[in-house]
């Protein structure tokens, strides 16, 4: 794995072509048409899917392989460029369901893995997956179809955006309460919660978490939110380990104390329904004093 960082002389893929780049690829390896735009330091890619769900209702093997080897080609582009290039996303967009399936990745985390700074499963622990309806997809019968690269270019582009190193944690705490969730039945069940939405604010330093579900759309237990609040605590103080306690690459040991003098970041959480009220507020000693306590695996 090294190689692909160090075998090249110079970049492979120039700034000024990356996204023609990472679209001639995903054609030559996947055959199909996508677009791209590097945003400040992110670098976008979205794609057409078909048939993202199976009769089961469960995410389509062929489609996983397809998003993962949009993955591989958007790395490798990302690593043999000049581009300073901090974040990769993919837009996987099923205009048949209607349905978005977004990945974002830290590129740091990539070399990190290549180099044996992180392991295998902790690399897996720093992905961003979330999927989502977008009813802007959608295709009337009655109308005439578009094709599906035209609409993989059309609605998100005027969204994307440079991504900070804050929206990623956030995103990430917010991935991972959603992922811990949906594989934990009994969890699931308890919680009643059908995903969670992370809304970032750097100047009150607060992150929203707006949850929608069952749960939710009444008076919450008290046993649903004393999980909820354990299960903000200990994915709020990995990320925080994972980003704030180390070195950009990974190599040496900060201070989070020290790390916090000089990086925005939250100091408070809140947990709002759909209709905006408050069901739960955490403060930074909540996650930052908590014993370890494994909820969400």
């Amino acid at each position: 794995m090294p190689s692909l960082l160090t075998l090249s002389c110079g970049p492979t893929y120039h700034k000024e072509n990356i996204e023609s780049s990472v679209e001639k690829l995903i054609s030559k390896e996947l055959g199909a048409e996508s677009h791209s735009q590097l945003v400040g330091r992110t670098l976008y890619v979205s794609l057409p899917i078909h048939g993202i769900m199976t009769d089961g209702l469960e995410i389509s093997k062929n489609v996983i392989e397809q998003v993962e080897n949009a993955m591989i080609a958007l790395s490798r582009v990302a690593l043999s460029s000049d581009a300073d290039v901090q974040f990769i996303v993919i837009e996987a967009l099923d205009v048949q369901w209607g349905v978005r399936m977004r990945i974002l990745r830290k590129m740091q985390d990539l070399k990190d893995l290549f180099y044996w700074r992180i392991s295998k499963p902790d690399f897996d622990e720093r992905l961003v997956l979330n999927m989502d309806r977008a009813p802007e997809l959608e295709v009337s019968s009655q109308t005439s179809t578009p094709s599906r690269a035209a609409k993989a270019k059309a609605p998100l582009k005027n969204l994307w955006h440079d991504i900070s190193l804050q929206e990623y944690m956030g995103e990430l705490i917010a991935s991972r309460l959603n992922s811990g969730a949906q594989s934990n039945p009994i969890l699931n069940l308890l919680l009643g919660i059908d995903k969670i939405t992370p809304k970032l604010d750097l100047d009150t330093g607060e992150l929203e978490l707006i949850v929608s579900g069952a749960a939710m759309n009444e008076s919450p237990s008290a046993i649903s939110l004393n999980l909820l609040k354990s299960s903000i605590v200990e994915q709020t103080a990995m990320v925080e380990k994972k980003y704030l306690t180390r070195s950009a690459n990974n190599e040496n040991k900060i201070p989070l104390e020290e790390r916090l003098k000089t990086f925005a970041w939250i100091r408070t959480i809140s947990v709002l329904t759909q209709d905006g009220e408050e069901v739960l507020n955490l403060k930074a000693g909540d996650w930052r004093n908590a014993e370890p306590v494994s909820m969400l695996k």
